[in-house]
Protein backbone atom coordinates (compact mmCIF):
# COMPACT_ATOMS: atom_id res chain seq x y z
CA UNK A 1 0.00 0.00 0.00
CA UNK A 2 2.92 2.17 1.01
CA UNK A 3 4.80 1.65 -1.90
CA UNK A 4 1.62 1.82 -4.34
CA UNK A 5 0.70 5.66 -2.92
CA UNK A 6 4.11 6.87 -3.60
CA UNK A 7 3.91 6.00 -7.38
CA UNK A 8 0.09 7.48 -7.02
CA UNK A 9 1.68 10.60 -4.93
CA UNK A 10 4.23 11.47 -8.08
CA UNK A 11 1.48 11.34 -10.91
CA UNK A 12 -0.94 13.44 -8.83
CA UNK A 13 1.70 15.87 -7.72
CA UNK A 14 2.34 16.36 -11.55
CA UNK A 15 -1.19 17.69 -12.03
CA UNK A 16 -2.28 19.14 -8.39
CA UNK A 17 1.10 20.36 -6.81
CA UNK A 18 2.56 19.93 -3.52
CA UNK A 19 0.23 22.11 -1.73
CA UNK A 20 -2.93 20.41 -1.89
CA UNK A 21 -1.75 16.46 -1.97
CA UNK A 22 1.02 17.15 0.74
CA UNK A 23 -1.50 18.73 2.81
CA UNK A 24 -4.34 16.21 2.02
CA UNK A 25 -1.95 13.51 2.88
CA UNK A 26 -1.14 15.11 6.15
CA UNK A 27 -4.79 15.88 6.76
CA UNK A 28 -5.90 12.19 6.33
CA UNK A 29 -2.92 10.95 8.44
CA UNK A 30 -4.02 13.67 11.06
CA UNK A 31 -7.77 12.36 10.83
CA UNK A 32 -6.70 8.65 11.53
CA UNK A 33 -4.43 9.65 14.75
CA UNK A 34 -7.71 11.05 16.27
CA UNK A 35 -9.90 7.79 14.53
CA UNK A 36 -7.44 5.05 16.17
CA UNK A 37 -8.82 5.33 19.62
CA UNK A 38 -12.34 4.32 18.64
CA UNK A 39 -11.37 1.72 16.16
CA UNK A 40 -9.78 0.20 18.49
CA UNK A 41 -12.59 -0.58 21.05
CA UNK A 42 -15.38 -1.29 18.56
CA UNK A 43 -13.43 -3.55 16.33
CA UNK A 44 -9.92 -4.88 15.34
CA UNK A 45 -10.82 -5.04 12.00
CA UNK A 46 -11.53 -1.27 11.84
CA UNK A 47 -8.08 -0.42 13.63
CA UNK A 48 -6.09 -2.33 10.60
CA UNK A 49 -8.91 -0.50 8.00
CA UNK A 50 -7.71 3.24 10.21
CA UNK A 51 -3.89 2.36 9.67
CA UNK A 52 -3.80 1.25 5.91
CA UNK A 53 -5.48 4.30 5.21
CA UNK A 54 -3.24 6.31 6.60
CA UNK A 55 0.02 4.20 5.49
CA UNK A 56 -1.46 4.97 1.80
CA UNK A 57 -1.79 8.57 2.69
CA UNK A 58 1.46 9.01 3.89
CA UNK A 59 3.31 7.19 0.87
CA UNK A 60 1.72 10.32 -0.86
CA UNK A 61 4.17 12.62 1.22
CA UNK A 62 7.88 11.97 -0.21
CA UNK A 63 7.26 12.27 -3.94
CA UNK A 64 4.81 15.34 -3.61
CA UNK A 65 7.93 17.12 -0.73
CA UNK A 66 10.74 16.05 -3.53
CA UNK A 67 7.96 17.80 -6.60
CA UNK A 68 8.67 21.08 -4.91
CA UNK A 69 12.11 20.97 -4.60
CA UNK A 70 13.38 22.41 -7.92
CA UNK A 71 10.80 25.27 -7.74
CA UNK A 72 12.29 26.67 -5.10
CA UNK A 73 15.98 25.89 -3.93
CA UNK A 74 18.84 27.17 -6.40
CA UNK A 75 21.00 23.69 -7.00
CA UNK A 76 23.90 24.96 -5.33
CA UNK A 77 21.70 25.48 -1.54
CA UNK A 78 19.93 21.79 -2.43
CA UNK A 79 22.52 19.51 0.20
CA UNK A 80 21.80 21.76 2.49
CA UNK A 81 18.15 21.68 2.17
CA UNK A 82 17.32 18.50 1.94
CA UNK A 83 18.58 17.87 5.35
CA UNK A 84 15.24 19.39 6.41
CA UNK A 85 13.19 16.62 5.10
CA UNK A 86 15.24 14.59 7.90
CA UNK A 87 12.30 16.87 9.98
CA UNK A 88 10.77 13.39 10.39
CA UNK A 89 13.40 11.89 12.47
CA UNK A 90 13.48 15.45 14.55
CA UNK A 91 9.31 14.93 14.96
CA UNK A 92 9.85 11.33 15.91
CA UNK A 93 12.95 11.92 18.28
CA UNK A 94 10.45 14.46 19.93
CA UNK A 95 7.13 12.26 19.92
CA UNK A 96 8.82 9.38 21.43
CA UNK A 97 9.24 11.10 25.21
CA UNK A 98 6.02 13.35 24.77
CA UNK A 99 3.95 10.11 24.21
CA UNK A 100 6.24 8.51 27.37
CA UNK A 101 4.98 11.31 29.49
CA UNK A 102 1.12 11.13 28.39
CA UNK A 103 0.67 7.26 28.77
CA UNK A 104 2.59 7.62 32.19
CA UNK A 105 0.65 10.50 33.57
CA UNK A 106 -3.25 9.97 31.26
CA UNK A 107 -2.93 6.64 29.46
CA UNK A 108 -2.27 5.75 26.03
CA UNK A 109 -5.50 7.07 23.93
CA UNK A 110 -4.61 10.74 25.05
CA UNK A 111 -1.41 9.84 22.95
CA UNK A 112 -3.45 9.95 19.53
CA UNK A 113 -5.51 12.68 20.29
CA UNK A 114 -2.74 14.95 21.00
CA UNK A 115 -0.70 14.01 17.60
CA UNK A 116 -3.99 14.27 16.02
CA UNK A 117 -4.94 18.02 16.77
CA UNK A 118 -0.96 18.84 16.38
CA UNK A 119 -1.10 17.52 12.65
CA UNK A 120 -4.42 19.27 12.05
CA UNK A 121 -3.16 23.04 13.13
CA UNK A 122 0.08 21.92 10.95
CA UNK A 123 -2.49 21.45 7.98
CA UNK A 124 -3.80 24.35 8.91
CA UNK A 125 -0.53 26.31 9.08
CA UNK A 126 0.44 24.43 5.91
CA UNK A 127 -2.68 25.38 3.87
CA UNK A 128 -1.92 29.21 4.36
CA UNK A 129 2.16 29.53 4.83
CA UNK A 130 2.70 26.71 1.69
CA UNK A 131 2.73 27.14 -2.21
CA UNK A 132 4.05 25.17 -5.38
CA UNK A 133 5.80 27.90 -6.61
CA UNK A 134 7.46 31.39 -5.38
CA UNK A 135 5.38 33.22 -7.82
CA UNK A 136 2.45 32.14 -6.34
CA UNK A 137 3.53 33.45 -2.96
CA UNK A 138 1.47 36.67 -2.29
CA UNK A 139 4.16 37.46 0.96
CA UNK A 140 7.85 36.60 -0.94
CA UNK A 141 9.99 40.10 -1.51
CA UNK A 142 10.68 41.25 -5.11
CA UNK A 143 14.61 40.50 -4.33
CA UNK A 144 14.21 36.75 -3.36
CA UNK A 145 11.49 36.49 -5.88
CA UNK A 146 14.00 37.46 -8.17
CA UNK A 147 16.92 35.42 -6.80
CA UNK A 148 15.23 32.35 -6.63
CA UNK A 149 13.51 32.65 -10.59
CA UNK A 150 16.97 33.78 -11.67
CA UNK A 151 18.50 30.38 -10.13
CA UNK A 152 16.09 27.55 -10.82
CA UNK A 153 13.65 28.98 -13.81
CA UNK A 154 16.35 27.89 -16.78
CA UNK A 155 16.91 24.74 -15.26
CA UNK A 156 12.79 24.14 -14.50
CA UNK A 157 12.18 24.40 -18.33
CA UNK A 158 14.92 22.40 -19.60
CA UNK A 159 13.99 19.52 -17.93
CA UNK A 160 10.26 19.93 -18.61
CA UNK A 161 8.30 16.89 -20.31
CA UNK A 162 11.83 15.26 -20.07
CA UNK A 163 11.40 11.35 -20.45
CA UNK A 164 12.38 9.24 -17.84
CA UNK A 165 15.72 7.55 -18.84
CA UNK A 166 15.09 4.56 -17.20
CA UNK A 167 18.09 2.42 -18.59
CA UNK A 168 20.49 4.45 -17.65
CA UNK A 169 18.89 4.97 -13.87
CA UNK A 170 19.29 1.11 -13.50
CA UNK A 171 22.82 0.53 -15.20
CA UNK A 172 24.19 3.48 -12.74
CA UNK A 173 26.34 2.86 -10.31
CA UNK A 174 26.02 5.60 -7.70
CA UNK A 175 21.59 4.90 -8.60
CA UNK A 176 22.66 1.60 -7.09
CA UNK A 177 24.87 2.85 -4.23
CA UNK A 178 22.09 5.64 -3.36
CA UNK A 179 19.35 2.48 -3.74
CA UNK A 180 21.41 0.28 -1.17
CA UNK A 181 22.17 2.21 1.32
CA UNK A 182 18.94 3.43 1.17
CA UNK A 183 17.16 0.40 1.69
CA UNK A 184 19.87 -0.10 4.73
CA UNK A 185 19.20 2.89 6.29
CA UNK A 186 14.82 2.64 5.82
CA UNK A 187 15.72 -0.92 7.42
CA UNK A 188 17.61 -0.08 10.47
CA UNK A 189 14.99 3.06 11.04
CA UNK A 190 11.99 0.92 11.19
CA UNK A 191 13.69 -1.35 13.53
CA UNK A 192 14.50 1.22 15.53
CA UNK A 193 10.45 2.07 15.62
CA UNK A 194 8.90 -0.72 15.87
CA UNK A 195 11.49 -3.21 18.00
CA UNK A 196 13.82 0.03 19.86
CA UNK A 197 10.85 0.77 22.81
CA UNK A 198 9.47 -3.21 23.06
CA UNK A 199 13.63 -3.90 23.65
CA UNK A 200 13.69 -1.14 25.95
CA UNK A 201 10.81 -2.59 28.36
CA UNK A 202 10.84 -6.32 28.18
CA UNK A 203 15.02 -6.19 27.82
CA UNK A 204 16.35 -3.65 29.88
CA UNK A 205 13.09 -2.63 31.71
CA UNK A 206 13.14 1.04 31.19
CA UNK A 207 9.92 2.60 32.12
CA UNK A 208 7.48 3.81 30.10
CA UNK A 209 8.96 7.61 30.62
CA UNK A 210 12.74 6.80 30.55
CA UNK A 211 11.68 4.53 27.46
CA UNK A 212 10.20 7.45 25.39
CA UNK A 213 13.45 9.66 25.99
CA UNK A 214 16.18 6.99 25.33
CA UNK A 215 13.73 5.51 22.04
CA UNK A 216 13.48 9.30 20.51
CA UNK A 217 17.64 9.79 20.81
CA UNK A 218 18.87 7.73 17.77
CA UNK A 219 16.35 9.55 15.72
CA UNK A 220 17.74 13.23 17.08
CA UNK A 221 20.89 12.26 16.36
CA UNK A 222 20.05 11.55 12.94
CA UNK A 223 18.33 15.04 12.25
CA UNK A 224 21.58 16.35 13.46
CA UNK A 225 23.97 14.46 11.74
CA UNK A 226 22.04 15.13 8.54
CA UNK A 227 22.22 18.85 8.95
CA UNK A 228 26.27 18.48 9.41
CA UNK A 229 26.95 16.23 6.64
CA UNK A 230 24.35 17.77 3.87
Amino acid sequence: MYVISQVIGGIATQHFGTKIIFGWSQFATAVGSLCIPLAASTHWSLLILVRSIQGFASGLTWPSMYQIVPSWIPQTERSRFMSSFQGFSFGIGLTYPLCGFIIKNFGWRPVFYTTGTIGMLWCVMWYFLAYNTPHEHPRISPQELEYIETNVSSEIKEHQGMKIPWKSIFTSLPAWAIGVTTFGRIWIHYTFIMQGPSFMKNILNFDIQSNGIISGLPFICSYLASVLFC
